[in-house]
C-alpha cells in the first residue's frame, strides 16, 4: 500500500470514528431537537430535518478537515512542521505520508462502511429504475401536465430527482372527483417544485450515519414535513383547506383498499394522514425566519481554527493506538 492509500485509509477510519461520536451526541440530543423542530412551519421544518440528517457526516467531515489542516499549513510553509517531534507516530499528514495504515480494526470499520454504503447504493439504483419504468408507462398527459398511467391501483406520485414529473393512475382518476384530482395534482406539483424526491433520497443516504432509531424518526418526520408543506401549497392554490383534508382522506381510503404501494418517488399518501389532516384543520403556523447572528458564525469559526492543532494531535494519537 502506498503512502497516499495509507493516508486515505487513515482518513476514512478517522471519519468513521468522528461519525460515531457525533451520532452518539445526536442520539442524546434528538428528543429535544425534535420537539423544537415540530413547532416550525412545514417547509422550514423539512429543511431543518434535512440538515439534522446530515449533521453526523457534516461535522465528522469538518473534523477530519481540521485534523489535516496543520499538516496542510506545514506543506504550504505557513506553520511549523511538528512531525519530526514524534517520528514513530502514525502521521495523518499531507506533508509526511504515513508509513503505517489503519490496521485490522480500521480495515474492519472501512469494510463495514463499504457494505452499508453499497447496500444503500443498490437500493437507490433500484428506486431510480422503478421510477424510470413508471414514467415510461404513462399513456397520456392531462391538461395540468400530469401523466396518466393505466393501472388498477389508485396512486399519485412524483418521480425524478432533477426533472421530476407527476404521475397519476387511471384508478385514482375514477375514484376521486375532478376537484379532488386537481388538489392531488397541485400537491404533487409542489413536490416537483420543491425537489422533495431528491431531498428525501439525500436524507436517506446521509442519515445512515445516525443510530437506526434516530434515523427512522428523522426520515418519518421529514416525510411528514414534505407532505404538510405540499398540503399547504395545494390549500393556497384551491383556497379551501377543508377540501384538501377531505381529499387526503379520500385518496388514502382508495389506496388502502388495494394494500400497500411501493412508490418509486414521493407518493400522495406519504406521511401520517391523521397529522396531515389535523394540521390543515388547525390554525396555520406563520412563517418563522431563522435567526443566524453573524457573531455566532464568527465565534464558531474561531473555535474551530483554535481547535485544529488539538484535533490533529488527538486524532493521530487514537489512530496510533489502533491494533496493527
Amino acid at each position: 500500500m502506498t503512502g497516499v492509500l495509507r493516508l486515505a485509509a487513515l482518513n476514512g477510519v478517522a471519519l468513521l470514528g468522528f461519525v460515531v461520536l457525533v451520532a452518539m451526541a445526536a442520539a442524546l440530543a434528538h428528543r429535544a431537537v425534535a420537539a423544537r423542530v415540530r413547532a416550525l412551519p412545514p417547509s422550514l421544518r423539512a429543511r431543518v430535518l434535512l440538515a439534522w440528517a446530515a449533521t453526523p457526516v457534516a461535522i465528522a467531515t469538518a473534523m477530519v478537515g481540521l485534523a489535516l489542516s496543520p499538516s496542510l499549513g506545514a506543506a504550504l510553509g505557513l506553520t511549523v512542521d511538528h512531525c519530526p517531534a514524534h517520528a514513530g507516530h502514525v502521521h495523518l499528514c499531507l506533508h509526511h505520508l504515513p508509513a503505517r495504515g489503519p490496521g485490522i480494526a480500521g480495515a474492519l470499520g472501512l469494510a463495514t462502511f463499504a457494505v452499508v454504503a453499497g447496500s444503500a447504493l443498490v437500493q437507490g439504483v433500484r428506486a431510480v429504475a422503478l421510477a424510470a419504468g413508471l414514467a415510461r408507462a404513462r399513456s397520456f398527459d392531462l391538461a395540468s401536465g400530469a401523466g396518466v398511467v393505466e393501472s388498477s391501483r389508485p396512486f399519485a406520485v412524483t418521480v425524478g430527482w432533477f426533472r421530476p414529473s407527476v404521475l397519476v393512475s387511471t384508478a385514482l382518476l375514477e375514484r376521486l372527483t375532478p376537484a379532488q384530482v386537481e388538489i392531488v395534482i397541485a400537491h404533487e406539483r409542489a413536490h416537483a417544485g420543491r425537489r422533495d424526491a431528491l431531498a428525501v433520497t439525500i436524507a436517506r443516504l446521509l442519515a445512515l450515519a445516525h443510530f437506526p432509531a434516530v434515523r427512522r424518526q428523522i426520515l418519518a418526520d421529514l416525510t411528514l414535513a414534505c407532505e404538510q408543506a405540499c398540503d399547504e401549497a395545494a390549500a393556497r392554490e384551491c383556497g379551501d383547506r377543508v377540501l384538501v383534508a377531505e381529499t387526503i382522506v379520500a385518496a388514502e381510503r382508495a389506496a388502502a383498499s388495494m394494500g400497500p404501494f411501493a412508490a418509486a418517488g414521493i407518493a400522495f399518501g406519504g406521511g401520517d394522514v391523521v397529522d396531515r389532516v389535523e394540521s390543515l384543520l388547525a390554525a396555520r403556523i406563520d412563517r418563522v425566519r431563522p435567526r443566524r447572528p453573524l457573531w455566532i458564525l464568527l465565534a464558531a469559526g474561531a473555535a474551530f481554527a483554535a481547535a485544529a492543532p488539538h484535533v490533529h494531535h488527538w486524532t493521530e494519537t487514537l489512530l496510533d493506538h489502533l491494533p496493527h
